[in-house]
């Protein structure tokens, strides 16, 4: 694992995870009850009644998914309303199974890594990354319960299965890469739960795409 992981890891599970803000959580909560009153767009209400069902719910409609495809179809309609991460988390969380006493601690760490990893690049970069699949990694390794080393080993998973996008996307991919984000943290966690695990250095090699042409 990087230094630079592992400070950021190190800063966001170090902490008493158990105490969160009450009033962040609730306000995680709120925005995904609204969200859950509101029809989804035309296009959005089309995909889900094509879906198979599944344990994961797509907000807004009666229909379930699967979560890895609830998780992209959900993350791509949270980008469009502008949901707040922590909602986003929570929801991540929840369908990842995460234990109840550990919602909150979950979706703490993964804010937390999303203000302290990735480290800036040293030069201009040249192509994007969805850094976000770390921080939504953490979020459901925290919320299942995982500690230590194996959330660390989750990190570099997650950081294995990052996109790499323009590096300025246009606004069309935006729900894209959110979608997906989530639906590989939870991948993450899936993949280390069946023994998989990522090369040393992995996440280090991947943000070095950014500046490579």
């Amino acid at each position: 694992m990087t230094a630079a992981l592992a400070a950021a890891l190190a800063l966001a599970t170090g902490n008493d995870l158990a105490v969160s803000s009450r009033s962040d959580f609730d306000e995680a909560e709120s925005a995904l009850a609204a969200l859950t009153a509101l029809e989804p767009d035309e296009d959005l209400q089309a995909t889900a009644a094509q879906k198979d069902p599944g344990p994961t719910p797509l907000l807004g409609t009666p229909h379930t998914a699967e979560t890895y495809s609830a998780l992209l179809w959900n993350g791509e309609r949270f980008e469009r309303h502008g949901v707040s991460w922590g909602a986003r988390l929570l929801f991540l969380a929840r369908a990842s199974g995460g234990r109840p006493d550990r919602l909150a601690a979950g979706v703490q760490a993964g804010e937390a890594m999303r203000a302290t990893w990735p480290p800036e690049p040293t030069t201009t970069p040249v192509a994007g990354l969805t850094v976000d699949t770390v921080s939504s990694g953490v979020c459901a390794a925290v919320s299942d319960g995982l500690e230590g080393e194996a959330v660390e080993q989750v990190a570099e998973l997650a950081a294995a299965l990052m996109l790499i996008t323009p590096a300025a996307p246009g606004s069309e991919l935006a729900g894209l890469h959110a979608g997906h984000a989530l639906a590989s943290g939870w991948l993450a966690v899936q993949l280390h739960r069946s023994g998989l695990v990522a090369a040393p250095g992995t996440s280090a090699e991947v943000l070095a795409t950014r500046e490579t042409p």
